[in-house]
């Protein structure tokens, strides 16, 4: 389905090619998951694609919908529904009980992709996270910018020459009182990867903290709050950690910084949202919503398997003139 490839995000194509390339990216310590397809052709032309995921080593656990989209010129004609349809009952066939999705706004797409699934009856949207999108430039006409100057003493270091020690005193200091929120620990980005030139430790005069604004790698440079291990001094710490981490990016070349937290963390999004949002060239919040998919299965009206099967478990869709 190479024909198909423009349709989808550049991270999924290679999902259509061969099937030794067929594995959808996941999370270190997640199962592997295997792509599903479902494409439209017109007059034996590309229309519309549908992409999802589902996991044969997690039976029973969710699949997700990872991208539809339709041709322009097609648009509006009854095509995303019939691919939406079509991949609900290829994951319902192979035992996922739920299809989910997630999907950032601040797109002219989005309003007709929400229609779209609340017409499947798929569950009301709910935000997961909220997203902003920079040029260093930017950063630094924001009203935090010159809250984030350095104090005297204050000693900025990359994360990787944070010492095993001043790492283990910050997992003491986390066991006893939880302060750093759940998922920004500095240590989990050891294992998953983070963008090294921007990933910093701030130690504080007396020596005894260090905490990283930390950036995962690749694609897209992401800087978040570093946490420290002084809890009053910790939102000027965190600007610091956050200024000198914006200044290494552009020192390095890099032209746009995304800055991405959940809302799981309700501080960090209120410093989003009042401190970044205004100030930045994008701003869209990721939302997530689900369809329960029940027993049983059925098929499209006009759909065939497909004929340009490489690996990838797919249909196609018909549409006419």
């Amino acid at each position: 389905m190479p024909r198909f490839a423009h349709m989808t995000f550049p991270a999924y194509r290679r999902l259509l090619g061969p099937p030794g390339a067929a594995e959808v990216p996941v999370e270190p310590g997640e199962p592997s998951a295997r792509p599903l397809a479902v494409r439209a052709l017109v007059d034996a032309e590309p229309a519309g694609l549908a992409l999802a995921a589902f996991r044969p080593s997690a039976p029973g656990g969710p699949a997700e919908l990872l991208s539809i989209l339709v041709a322009d010129e097609w648009r509006g004609r009854g095509i995303a529904t019939r691919l939406l349809e079509r991949i609900e009952d290829m994951a319902r066939e192979r035992g996922a009980p739920i299809l989910e999705a997630v999907y950032m706004t601040g797109k002219p797409s989005t309003e007709a992709l929400e229609r779209l699934l609340a017409g499947r009856g798929w569950s009301t949207p709910e935000r997961r996270a909220v997203t902003v999108r920079f040029t260093p430039e930017e950063a630094t006409r924001t009203p935090w910018w010159e809250r984030g100057r350095l104090a005297p003493g204050d000693d900025v270091l990359p994360w990787r020459e944070v010492t095993p020690g001043e790492i283990d005193a910050l997992r003491a200091s986390q066991a006893e009182t939880g302060w750093i929120p759940s998922g920004l620990e500095p240590w989990w980005y050891d294992a998953t990867g983070y963008h090294e030139p921007s990933s910093l430790g701030l130690r504080r005069r007396a020596g005894s903290s260090a905490g990283p604004s930390t950036t995962r790698s690749p694609p897209t440079p992401c800087g978040s709050p570093a946490p420290t291990s002084s809890r009053r001094s910790r939102p000027r710490a965190e600007l610091r950690a956050l200024r000198a981490s914006i200044r290494r990016l552009a020192d390095a070349g890099v032209a746009w910084c995304t800055f991405m937290t959940y809302v799981e963390q309700p501080r960090m999004v209120r410093f989003v949202e009042r401190r970044c949002a205004a100030w930045a060239s994008f701003f869209a919040e990721m939302r997530g919503t689900s369809k329960v998919l029940g027993a049983g299965g059925g098929s499209v009206a006009g759909a065939s398997p497909g004929s340009e099967d490489q690996g990838v478990p797919s249909a196609a869709c018909g549409a006419s003139r």
